[in-house]
């Protein structure tokens, strides 16, 4: 039964996250972290939860007073740094996987006219669109981008207070992030239909044709066409973690259905 399973493995994470000691629960919170900060990007950056990163320019204030001004400079700051994230995320990616839902299935990639029209949208993003390939995967420098969004997540600050005093066990710590550029690489795969991933993907990636890669894909496919509220993470057994805080839904046999060619 799939809700024992489940069950099971939230009893396994809770016990080895209370009880683990050393090493091991360094890497355990290392993942812990990992899945919520997954979600913390996805969620607040990538889908402009943080309200600033919608905005095309962030107006002006005429005030003294301190706190405001401090605000509005975060603000900048923030829009500056991160805006073109949420656009190749929420303005290219989501809407390429919905006007062209056959395609993106067949070839998990964004169509070039699609692509092209993009570009000339949004000329200021240029560089995240491109190194993210309209977000269905990135290269080395979307790849490093990412990874430095993860300190704007509790991450590197959760490990620093616990670790400070130990190199090691903040290698350790660290070692389970590296799981977020390893998801957004075969992200690509995660988008299409289970006959074009059987066909397509590479051996690397064959785990993705077993019952967890087909789960990873069910969850992101309700992302994007069931709920984009939902199922913020494609880090394989992320969601594990972000199910204690109901950040996912479950897909059923319709959803199974309807995913296959």
């Amino acid at each position: 039964d799939d809700r024992m399973r489940l069950h099971f493995s939230h009893v396994l994470l809770i016990l080895a996250a209370l009880f683990s000691r050393g090493v091991s629960s360094a890497l355990v919170w290392g993942f812990i972290n990992t899945a919520l900060s997954e979600m913390i990007i996805h969620k607040y950056i990538w889908h402009g939860h943080w309200k600033v990163l919608t905005l095309e320019s962030v107006p002006e204030i005429s005030t003294w007073n301190p706190l405001s001004i401090l605000k509005h400079r975060i603000d900048k700051m923030l829009h500056y740094l991160l805006r073109s994230n949420y656009i190749q995320h929420s303005m290219a990616h989501h809407k390429h996987v919905l006007m062209e839902q056959e395609y993106v299935a067949e070839h998990g990639a964004c169509p070039k006219h699609l692509e092209q029209e993009t570009l000339k949208r949004y000329p200021e993003s240029t560089g995240a669109l491109k190194n993210t390939s309209m977000g269905m995967e990135a290269n080395i420098y979307g790849l490093l981008y990412q990874h430095a969004m993860l300190f704007f997540t509790p991450l590197p600050y959760f490990g620093m207070f616990f670790w400070y005093h130990n190199p090691l066990y903040q290698f350790v710590y660290w070692l389970p992030s590296l799981l977020i550029p390893y998801a957004t690489r075969y992200h690509k795969y995660i988008h299409m239909h289970s006959n074009a991933r059987k066909e397509k993907v590479p051996w690397h990636f064959r785990w993705l044709l077993s019952g967890v890669g087909d789960n990873i894909a069910r969850k992101h496919y309700m992302h994007h066409h069931t709920n984009k509220n939902m199922n913020w993470n494609f880090v394989v057994f992320a969601d594990v973690v972000t199910d204690l805080i109901g950040a996912n839904i479950e897909p059923d046999e319709k959803i199974r259905q309807r995913m296959k060619k």
